[in-house]
């Protein structure tokens, strides 16, 4: 973790040379936030964790454009309005720009919100190495100012937000407040002209921009021999004076490095990486800020310690008397166990004997119901057979009775038969007899009356024939009958 609200300032100056990744390091995307964000995240959730406590946060955003000094957020930002701006020195947080604009702020998001106005601002130019290439220098800061209390100001907001304070806090001398800096520094990348092809404006730019970290390299080289007598020549540029305090002072110092991947860029990566190895070699002499107001600080504490003892021995006491309740306590709920345990291995036997018993009753049941179940099939099968034997005396009788029919059915047509020729014989001879009539009555002489032996013989054949037909008739209606 790369904050550690204890000590101030803290500074990350990544070096490298252009389009090698220095800003998107530091601020990154919102799917993928950089370092500045991520540290912006973190004091904020140091800050909501903190116990009787009250915070104030501010923060500016400056930037070195060609070593004239620019206010990112400030609203005008017109030359004019720019010229008041001047490099002071505090002696709790190091240099910072006088006459800028400092914002108060109480979320994560509200400094997001402000960087993006500030980065608006800001000044990029389109190189041969770089379509997005930054012109300047720009230091982000944040001012932590801590208040101890004893009564309210938990420091727990909601959301990462910064509560609010108490009273008039910040100017009360009896309240201690401890200060902490946190610098953030993007550099400009070193470049090379005839890779860049940066001409006019742009040639200024590149200019101003080594020329720098010309001289931040030499402030480095010399810190890092680690001789404390020696002249480090921080006023020679604008960018060193600005972070004397992040590199020699009361401050834990984190630099990145970036390099590219390409081969042709070889020698600036080795480059850099010699001027991250003197900058390593860097050591400061870091302590805990001190705290205002200390002796107020102390008695406050003094008091609540004294009132945390006197608090400590009642609840000792009442710890005490709790014991001696809990034990007995334990005794009853022992004794109330006993007691249940031999209820429950009673109901358990009792439960084991009811079990027995039910399975000695579902076995004599099953039994009984085998016994019906035999006494069922037996008598199913009897009446099967019965039923069999009737079926076949029935089948018997119907063949029986069935055969008489057709032998009166026989008979009776055998009959019919006879009496069928007898009759057509009658009707034969009769018909010859109406026949000889005719011819005897047609050969002899004609007389007026009609011949009455011929009308008898055509009545008698008209009774023998309507005869026939009704005889007929009535043996087929016996007939059908029988059937």
């Amino acid at each position: 973790m790369l904050f550690n609200p204890s000590v101030a300032p803290l500074a990350l100056p990544p070096p490298g040379q252009t389009s090698s990744g220095k800003t998107f390091t530091l601020m990154g995307t919102e799917e993928h936030p950089g370092v500045i964000l991520c540290s912006i995240y973190a004091a904020f959730e140091a800050i909501q964790s903190a116990s009787f406590s009250n915070f104030l946060v501010r923060i500016s955003y400056i930037e070195i454009y060609n070593e004239e000094i620019k206010d990112l957020l400030a609203e005008d930002q017109s030359p004019a309005n720019m010229s008041n701006l001047k490099i002071v020195e505090d002696p709790k947080t190091g240099p910072f720009v006088k006459n800028s604009v400092e914002k108060v702020v109480e979320s994560a998001e509200q400094i997001i919100d402000l960087i993006k106005f500030g980065e608006s601002n800001r000044h990029y130019a389109s190189t041969n190495m770089n379509e997005h290439s930054s012109r300047s220098h720009v230091l982000f800061r944040m001012i932590i100012k801590r208040g101890f209390t004893n009564a309210g100001g938990t420091g727990q907001g909601s959301g990462g937000v910064v509560p609010p304070p108490i009273g008039d806090w910040e100017n009360d001398p009896q309240v201690p407040v401890r200060v902490c800096g946190l610098n953030y520094v993007d550099l400009a990348g070193s470049e090379r002209l005839k890779k860049t092809g940066a001409t006019g404006q742009t040639l200024k730019e590149a200019n101003a921009i080594n020329t720098s970290l010309l001289t931040l390299g030499t402030v480095i080289s010399k810190l890092a021999t680690g001789d404390k007598n020696q002249h480090i020549p921080y006023r020679d540029s604008k960018l060193t004076h600005l972070l004397s305090s992040s590199l020699g002072g009361n401050a834990s110092t984190t630099m990145i490095a970036t390099i590219s991947p390409a081969f042709d860029n070889k020698e600036e990566s080795v480059n850099t990486l010699r001027y991250a190895s003197r900058a390593s070699k860097i050591v400061n002499d870091t302590g805990v800020n001190e705290i205002d107001n200390l002796d107020a600080f102390l008695g406050q504490y003094w008091g609540e310690i004294q009132s945390l003892k006197d608090q400590l021995q009642v609840s000792t006491e009442e710890a005490h008397g709790k014991n001696a309740e809990l034990q007995d306590t334990r005794d009853e709920a022992e004794r109330k166990v006993g007691t249940l345990r031999s209820q429950a291995e009673y109901l358990e036997q009792q439960l084991y004997d009811v079990q027995a018993q039910a399975a000695a009753e579902k076995e004599r049941f099953l039994a009984d119901i085998d016994a019906l179940q035999s006494k069922l099939d037996t008598a199913q099968h009897s009446m099967s057979r019965q039923d069999a034997e009737q079926r076949q005396r029935q089948d018997a009788e119907r063949e029986r009775e069935a055969g008489q029919r057709r032998t009166e059915i026989e008979a009776l047509r055998q009959q019919l038969d006879v009496e069928k020729r007898g009759r057509a014989d009658e009707v034969a001879q009769l018909q010859q007899q109406v026949q000889a009539a005719a011819a005897a009555t047609a050969s002899a002489p004609a007389h007026d009356g009609p011949d009455e032996s011929v009308a008898l013989l055509g009545n008698k054949l008209l009774q023998l024939t309507r005869q026939l037909k009704d005889e007929r008739e009535t043996s087929a209606r016996e007939v059908a009958m029988l059937r």
